[in-house]
């Protein structure tokens, strides 16, 4: 290091010339460093569930006696990393239908230095301690209340019940008038898992096992000989009159099916009326029962077609007359264009119901604009009153030329002139519309003769609405 006295030398110059280094020998001597810096620095952090890691990087810079520095050397360090401490976030409780079990979501949370993040949420649940209420008994079905207990509260659940088994107990037999049946005493019994319960005391009656004379018939009315038997005697019963019973039977048939309103299919069970006696069945003829009413693809005006869901009505768009999108029409020289209208249609049932195909159909409202364009349907627009064209004979003639048709928005007579090549041609334009014919000589066949200027000029103010429709010979 170079110094003078105690203090560094922090620059050299001889007259005008800075010093930049100076040696003893091999060795130099200045600029030498007068101090080193040094820092950290660290990366972002990345996190791993409870863990988190991040690049740690030591640099050091030398600093010389001349004010510069040397460059900045980076060291590697190993990465730094921090577990979190962990705790819990919890939901509320949500019971399920019955109250026995409950469940709700447990987050994961990580706990580091300087933030808190969130880690997986898993449903926990939790079973309640049962307990049971005293029975209460109605007949064969007996019921009690049953509670959930849990940690931090107690929750009903569904009550529960049982159904007991029953048996009889009987008494002594009486017989009664005609002996065609005889009762007793039949008390119930209900025997349930832990206990064994009386119910009501009834009268049961028991019919004997009937036989029967030959009948005897006097119109709808018969009439025979009855006993009676039973598991131990025999009794003769009241001599027997039967009447015919009825009911309706059904063949499993449907008939005269019909199409209804709101496009239904209506048809009839085949019936006929039973007549039912102790021994034998007669029918009347077939009528028609209670009726049926369906919808059936393909009857009854039940047939999916093209149906509109939403009418035609503008979308926004302009079409041409057949409902192009962004077509136009000519109408002479008049660019015309028509609002562009839309409907969509499902091909459905006709409640449009059952849909398996929708379309959209477009075409021409009404007309959105009339306008000349420059280049559209025939039409030039005259700038500055001038339009350059070009020329092109028929071959067998000897002149080329150009029908130029002349219009104007105005209400007085106007008068036209045409300035070709220096020679003037004008003619006088009544109200409407005035052609011009101008020619051009050339010999047979020739193409490329050129208007240098060819000006339509109107004799009164330029403002004036005008243009020119180049009619034949254009190329």
């Amino acid at each position: 290091m170079l110094k003078v006295g105690n203090n560094i030398v922090s620059g050299l110059q001889i007259g005008t010339i800075a010093i930049k280094s100076v040696y003893a020998g091999a060795v130099k001597i200045y600029p030498d460093g007068i101090q080193t810096n040094s820092g950290t620095v660290y990366g972002t952090w990345i996190y791993s569930a409870a863990i988190r890691t991040r690049s740690v990087t030591n640099w050091t810079q030398e600093v010389y006696q001349d004010g510069t520095s040397g460059p900045v050397i980076n060291t590697p360090a190993p990465d730094q990393s921090e577990t979190a401490s962990t705790s819990y976030r919890y939901g509320s409780w949500g019971y399920y239908s019955d109250n026995s079990y409950r469940q709700r979501s447990q987050t994961l949370v990580y706990t580091f230095s300087d933030t808190v993040r969130d880690g997986a949420t898993d449903p926990v649940s939790e079973s309640g301690s049962v307990s049971y209420g005293n029975w209460s008994y109605n007949a064969a079905i007996r019921t009690r209340t049953v509670t959930y207990t849990y940690s931090d509260t107690s929750m009903a659940g569904t009550a529960q019940s049982q159904t007991a088994s029953t048996s009889y107990r009987y008494g002594s037999w009486g017989y009664y008038s005609d002996n065609s049946y005889r009762q007793r005493l039949r008390t119930l019994v209900y025997t349930f898992s832990d206990t064994v319960r009386d119910g009501a005391t009834d009268p049961v009656s028991e019919s004997g096992s009937v036989s029967y004379g030959n009948w005897s018939y006097n119109a709808a009315i018969r009439t025979r000989t009855v006993t009676y038997t039973y598991s131990d005697t025999s009794m003769a019963g009241t001599a027997q009159s039967q009447t015919a019973s009825t009911s309706v039977d059904w063949s499993g048939e449907y008939r005269d099916g019909a199409c209804s309103s709101n496009y239904y299919y209506v048809d009839y069970k085949k019936v006929r009326t039973k007549y039912t006696y102790a021994d034998t069945i007669t029918y009347s003829d077939y009528y028609n029962g209670d009726n049926r009413s369906r919808r059936i693809d393909g009857s009854c005006g039940w047939v999916r077609d093209w149906r509109v869901t939403s009418d035609w009505a503008n979308n926004g768009n302009r079409c041409n007359a057949v409902g192009t999108t962004n077509g136009y029409d000519c109408s002479g020289t008049y660019r015309v264009d028509y609002h562009q209208q839309q409907r969509s249609l499902s091909f459905c049932y006709p409640d449009m119901s059952g849909s398996t195909q929708t379309s959209t159909e477009y075409r021409a409202g009404a007309e959105a604009s009339r306008d000349q364009v420059d280049g559209v349907c025939g039409f030039i627009a005259i700038i500055n009153n001038t339009i350059s064209i070009k020329m092109k004979a028929v071959p067998g003639n000897d002149h080329c030329y150009a029908i130029i048709t002349a219009k104007y928005a105005v209400t007085t007579a106007l008068r036209i002139t045409v300035l070709l090549k220096g020679v003037r041609e004008w003619v006088d334009m009544p109200i409407g519309e005035k052609s011009v014919q101008i020619a051009i000589s050339g010999t047979d066949g020739t193409e490329g003769v050129e208007f240098s200027e060819l000006t339509i000029y109107p004799e009164s103010d330029n403002t004036y609405r005008y243009y020119a429709v180049i009619t034949e010979g254009w190329i």
